[in-house]
Formats: C-alpha cells, sequence, structure tokens
C-alpha cells in the first residue's frame, strides 16, 4: 500500500491477495471518499506451495498493481489510476482480516521498495500495450519496457529520464535484456526533445540479436534513421555492452565497448537541431506490445558542460 498518512478516510492506493475472491487493485482518490478498485476473481488464494508475488508503482501522481505467479512475469490489474498525494507518502504491507472479531494472519517475503533518484522521472512513451515501470537500487536499475519500438515516425517505450541542459554525454554498463522480442528487443541511452511519441531523438541502444545501434529522428514525426553494428552480443551479465552518447552543440555521437575503456563509434556524428534543454536517460522496449521486457543498467553517468 501507498497511504496519504493514517487517518482512516486517508487517499491510498494498494494492491492485494485475498483468501477468495482473486487479486485487487484498490484505491481512494479522495479524503473520506469510498474506495474502488479492480479485481481478477481466477487467481487462486496464496499458500507456500502456489504463493502470490504483488507489484505496486507510482510514477507522480500515476498508480498501477500488478501480480505475478513468479515473480518474473507480471499482469496489470485494471489500469493505472490518478490519486493525487503528497509526494512523501507511507509504503508497506497492509493485512485485513475482513472480520472485526478475528485476526488474519499473512506472511511475506522478498519484500523491496525501491524508487529513483531525486530529478528521475519514468515515464511510458506512445502508450504502449503493457505498462512499463522503473527502480533504482543505489547500483543498478531496472527498466520494464513494452511497446512494438523506437523506430518509424512514432515510438513506444518506457523511458527513464532526468533534464540536461547543453553540451552532455551519457554512459551506462548493460547487463541483461530478457523478456521481449529475440532479435530486436532494445535497451540503451536516449537524448529526446520531449515525451511526444513522435519527438526528435538520438539514441543508442544494445539489442538481444541485432547488434548496437544508433538511431534518430531529425524532424517531428519524421522518419527514423538506424546505424547498426552487427555481432554485438546480447547484454548479459557475463557479456556486458557499455554505451556511448553525446552531444555537443547540435552534432550527436554514439558508441559502444565491450570494457568501458576502448570506445567504437556506431556510424558518424549526425546534426539534429534540438532545444537546448532534452530529457535525457535510459529507454527500453520490448518489440512486442503483448510483452514487457526487462533491462538492467549499472554505471550510469549523465555529465553537462
Amino acid at each position: 500500500m501507498f497511504r496519504d498518512g493514517n487517518h482512516p478516510g486517508a487517499m491510498y492506493a494498494s494492491v492485494v491477495a485475498t483468501s477468495g475472491s482473486g487479486v485487487g487493485f484498490i484505491w481512494r482518490d479522495t479524503t473520506g471518499a469510498a474506495a474502488v478498485g479492480t479485481r481478477i476473481a481466477s487467481v487462486a488464494r496464496p499458500t507456500a506451495t502456489n504463493p502470490l508475488w504483488l507489484k505496486l508503482t507510482r510514477t507522480g501522481n500515476s498508480f498501477s498493481g500488478f501480480y505475478s505467479t513468479n515473480g518474473t512475469t507480471w499482469i496489470q490489474i485494471g489500469t493505472a489510476q490518478t490519486v493525487a498525494m503528497a509526494s512523501t507518502a507511507q509504503v508497506g504491507m497492509a493485512v485485513t482480516s475482513h472480520d472485526v472479531a478475528l485476526l488474519g494472519t499473512a506472511t511475506f517475503s522478498n519484500v523491496v521498495i525501491t524508487g529513483l533518484p531525486e530529478g528521475y522521472s519514468d515515464s511510458d512513451i506512445g502508450t504502449p500495450g503493457m505498462a512499463g515501470g522503473a527502480s533504482y537500487d543505489g547500483s543498478t536499475w531496472t527498466v520494464n519496457g513494452g511497446g512494438y519500438d523506437i523506430a518509424g515516425t512514432s515510438d513506444q517505450f518506457n523511458f527513464v529520464s532526468q533534464q540536461a541542459t547543453g553540451d552532455t554525454t551519457l554512459t551506462t554498463r548493460v547487463t541483461s535484456l530478457t523478456g521481449g522480442d529475440a532479435y530486436w528487443e532494445k535497451a540503451g541511452l536516449m537524448m529526446r526533445d520531449g515525451n511526444a511519441a513522435n519527438a526528435i531523438y538520438a539514441s543508442v541502444e544494445a539489442t538481444t540479436g541485432s547488434g548496437v545501434i544508433f538511431q534518430y529522428r531529425t524532424a517531428v514525426g519524421g522518419t527514423t534513421t538506424a546505424v547498426r553494428v552487427a555481432g554485438v552480443a546480447a547484454p548479459s551479465a557475463s557479456t556486458p555492452v557499455w554505451l556511448k552518447l553525446s552531444r555537443a552543440g547540435n552534432g550527436f555521437s554514439a558508441y559502444y565497448s565491450t570494457d568501458g575503456s576502448n570506445w567504437t563509434q556506431v556510424g558518424t556524428t549526425q546534426t539534429i537541431v534540438m532545444n537546448s534543454v532534452l530529457s535525457v536517460g535510459l529507454a527500453v522496449t520490448s518489440h512486442l506490445n503483448t510483452a514487457l521486457g526487462t533491462a538492467t543498467f549499472t554505471n550510469l553517468s549523465v555529465t553537462s558542460l
């Protein structure tokens, strides 16, 4: 549960397992108002042999609930809901017996509370078929992204970003990429002129089976251009891929490395006219609008001059 204080009528958002009514995503969007929710009735009650995983995410004032039977494949319960809580909310585990004369007992494991560092936000660009999300544990970024692709005249993906002004260099180490298309799932770095699906951008991405790609769109709604270096292995714990994206004025350049020291440029520097202030960060698309891809990143660095 996320809760806006301990008042019994406080605003909140929660995702819950039940003893006989499936799983539910429940929220109260106004103090003192009646709670509302949506549920999936077919999900069995949690037991030692059939545990249930739950996930609750907040992006600004948007809250989403998910469940899983294995902790890897997540199913969204209903749709994201807007609950205008204070920026600081209480978060944790909630249990009710639904009977004033009885105590209910629940057991939990693998409890993780993660958030994004100050200044970062997470957004789905282009309304993917499955909502993505992101977390950071102090060393590793985990980004879940759906969507058909970052390509063509508009994009669908998940974007973890902050604002950067002027000449900027991004670097990161991609340590895994799973769950999406076997060839064209993508994870990497992006500098983007706003969050519209057809915005101008430059990016460098690792893929599951198509090497490393430098992509860019030079006009709003224009067709994306891509330059690819084939033969670079999909990122994994044993074969991580380092990526670098730099801006110098209106010149954008992309690089990759297998060790973080020796860099190979992907294509050539491209002139792309964008605003001085851009959204910069991590981008992930599954290249499958019915599935989420998951990427992990370490060593993210954002340097602006």
